[in-house]
């Protein structure tokens, strides 16, 4: 069929020329001319749609074909009139104007019958697609449709009248709606949009004649008229004989692109604005006597605009809800998120407060989860969050919330419970925890006043308690300050290991190591200090409380994301002189500019620079040229076995060599055996540290209780 459509379209094309040429001529032709040149041209855009159409019978079927009849009756009366007068000298009988009324009804039937079976549109978009119509309607009914009313007595006159108004407004509506869809817009809805252009244009320069008083029309002679409607018939034919016309009708089989937010403005200012538009017009012609249907068609704009702004304020809020849902819902559990979590509390403590009754919270957290998580995979890990919500949700009473607080944990808030309750319902919860996993459980009491965070932190300082006196049990919140420290801080130790001078083997400094009796995996415990907020608090705590002894240095480590907070600044101490500010591997989206800002505020305050696992990254080599630090650690992933490697040992080697060679001391971590050492001794590295060095010693537990304050 493609083929046939191409032939076809060859065709069509010079045929549109000469059609083209004819409507051209009406101009200058005289009045039987135009007649008969106007009576060409329209037939011959029929005979043009029909000879593309008549292969595609299933577009015929979706109301084409109904359109092409009703076009055909359309024509009639100004085919017979130049067939009469020509031919015969004659006036054309009356009665032939009858085909006008029915060949606009068959028209606006097939319209609708496309609309409705040929071309998927949405819903979308057609209040804005009603607007245009509505408003483009204005000059047509205030210009052609009253005029014509109010010189004429004549029913059939009336008729026409008002179905040549139905028929036009349901046109250019639909020529809207199809304007807004991507996969719509191509040359056979743009040939559309200009046979619509001109059958308005036409109509309009009518009715301003019988508005001026003038009294010219069709009948009369009006050469622009005439080639205006020329052009409609032509620009229609052209329309449907255009192969685009399929994809116009039923999209090609693709499926339709959203609306355009773009085109849809547009079109509703446009309908908008054609109203005042009219006004201008009215008055300019001094067609007062039409104003009130000025105002009716405005006013109808007005409201449909009104309607549909209101439609769009309750859908951007539905989505709003919707999006607000999505983003403080827990992706694994289904539960309220962190950031939910929030907002439920706030919310529990306002009633609380306004009812005057108890709330109290609990956070709950897995024991073993990552031991569980190793060896049942991250799968497996799931599984089991999502079962302990399952279970933990159906066991929830009135006024009780359960969210996801983070990692293994939940958190609980209870409105209406004491906290000797609450530590019941946390008994209750952790029992239900599936065999062999256990939970431990922090409970505190929210108390007016106070902001929410508190009894969170509260909570969970219990809930560190719980862990460190062995976990699977429940602990409440003590009153006062140290109920209101995270356990993280409370509990923070403080461990060294030697740093040897390969040299002479002297220990020339330490790196101070943090340390916790409930667990061992620090990294998690500092992760979760971030995630709660107070990150940037233990970090700066761990600095304050690293102090050199005379002589040797002190190696401290600090992530990019605690040196982006203010609060670290305020509590890092001015006098930084001994201690080495060792910068941690893992990024937090500062540039290489703002850390060279950021190392040079430590190093004013004395401290040296060193990067921490350097070769961990194929970025360090960049990194070390860029950031220019005093001392490059290599990491221990390079280091282990490294002597019965000898692929490691030049890695080692080259890593060492460009350190140096841009200025900074290299310390090798993590040796273990004296293979390692001798390898380490070999690659020309300064110093060493490792177990075959020296073990971490603990310094003893420092206060930390004025630094949280």
């Amino acid at each position: 069929m493609s083929a046939r459509i191409s032939t076809f379209a060859t065709e069509v094309r010079w045929l549109l020329w000469a059609l083209l040429v004819v409507a051209a001529s009406i101009v200058v032709l005289p009045t039987d001319g135009q007649l008969v040149g106007e009576g060409v041209v329209e037939v011959g855009g029929l005979v043009t749609a029909l000879l593309a159409l008549r292969t595609q019978r299933d577009l015929l079927r979706l109301g084409l074909g109904t359109i092409l009849v009703g076009m055909g009756l359309l024509m009639v009366p100004d085919v017979a009139q130049a067939v009469y007068r020509v031919g015969f000298g004659a006036t054309m009988p009356g009665a032939i104007w009858a085909s006008t009324p029915l060949g606009m009804l068959l028209v606006i039937v097939g319209a609708v019958r496309v609309v409705r079976r040929g071309h998927r549109l949405s819903r979308d978009g057609w209040v804005e697609a009603t607007i245009f119509g509505v408003g483009a309607m204005t000059p047509v009914v205030v210009l052609l449709i009253l005029p014509v009313l109010d010189n004429t007595s004549s029913p059939f006159a009336v008729v026409s009248t008002l179905l040549l108004a139905c028929c036009q407004g349901l046109i250019i509506a639909t020529f809207a709606r199809l304007l807004l869809d991507a996969d719509s817009r191509g040359p056979s809805l743009l040939l559309v949009g200009l046979a619509v252009t001109f059958s308005t244009t036409a109509n309009s320069v009518n009715g301003i004649a019988y508005t001026a008083g003038v009294g010219f029309g069709v009948s009369a002679g009006d050469h622009a008229v005439r080639v205006l409607w020329a052009l409609t018939y032509l620009s229609s034919g052209a329309a449907l004989a255009h192969p685009s016309l399929r994809g116009l009708l039923v999209g090609w089989g693709r499926e339709l692109s959203p609306v355009s937010a773009r085109y849809k403005v547009a079109v509703l200012v446009i309908g908008l604005l054609l109203p005042a538009t009219t006004l201008a017009l009215c008055l300019a012609l001094g067609a007062r006597q039409y104003l009130w249907a000025v105002g009716c068609f405005g006013f109808a704009v007005a409201t449909l605009a009104a309607i549909r702004i209101f439609s769009l304020l309750i859908r951007a809020d539905a989505q709003a809800t919707a999006l607000a849902s999505l983003t403080r819902a827990d992706p694994v559990t289904g539960l309220v998120n962190r950031r939910g979590w929030d907002h439920v509390l706030v919310e529990a403590c306002l009633r609380a407060e306004r009812h005057e009754v108890p709330l109290s919270v609990i956070i709950i957290e897995v024991d073993g989860f990552a031991d569980h998580a190793a060896v049942h995979g991250p799968h497996g890990a799931d599984r089991l969050l999502r079962k302990l919500a399952d279970t933990w949700s159906a066991e929830l009473r009135a006024g009780e919330r359960l969210a996801r607080f983070g990692g293994a944990q939940f958190a609980v808030v209870l409105l209406g419970s004491e906290q000797s309750a609450a530590e019941v319902r946390a008994d209750t919860l952790r029992a239900l925890a599936p065999a062999p996993m256990t939970a431990s459980a922090g409970a505190a009491r929210w108390w007016p006043g106070t902001e929410p965070e508190t009894v969170v932190l509260d909570a969970d300082t219990a809930l560190y308690l719980a862990k460190r006196d062995g976990a699977d049990r429940t602990v409440l919140a003590e009153p006062g300050l140290s109920g209101a420290m995270p356990g993280a801080l409370r509990d923070l130790q403080l461990a060294r290991q030697p740093i040897v001078r390969l040299a002479d083997d002297a220990v020339v400094a330490h790196e101070c190591l943090s340390r916790f009796p409930h667990t061992t995996n620090i990294e998690a415990v500092f992760a979760d200090a971030h995630a709660k907020g107070f990150g940037d608090l233990l970090e700066a705590t761990v600095v304050s409380l690293s102090r050199p002894t005379p002589g040797s240095e002190l190696f401290v480590n600090v992530s990019e994301r605690a040196v982006r907070s203010t609060r670290f600044w305020n509590l890092v101490p001015d006098d930084l002189a001994g201690v080495v500010i060792e910068l941690v591997e893992q990024r937090d989206g500062l540039s290489e500019a703002e850390l060279r800002e950021i190392l040079g505020r430590f190093r004013s305050r004395g401290a040296r620079i060193a990067l921490d696992d350097v070769g961990s990254s194929a970025t360090d080599f960049a990194r070390i040229a860029s950031l220019r630090p005093d001392v490059a650690k290599i990491d221990r992933s390079l280091v282990t076995d490294c002597d019965q490697s000898a692929a490691r040992i030049d890695v080692l080697r080259m890593l060492v060599r460009f350190a140096r060679a841009q200025g900074a001391e290299v310390v090798v971590e993590g040796i273990e055996t004296p293979g390692e050492l001798e390898v380490v001794r070999g690659i020309g590295a300064t110093y060493a540290q490792g177990y075959l060095l020296g073990r971490p010693q603990l310094v003893g537990a420092e206060p930390v209780a004025g630094l949280a304050s």
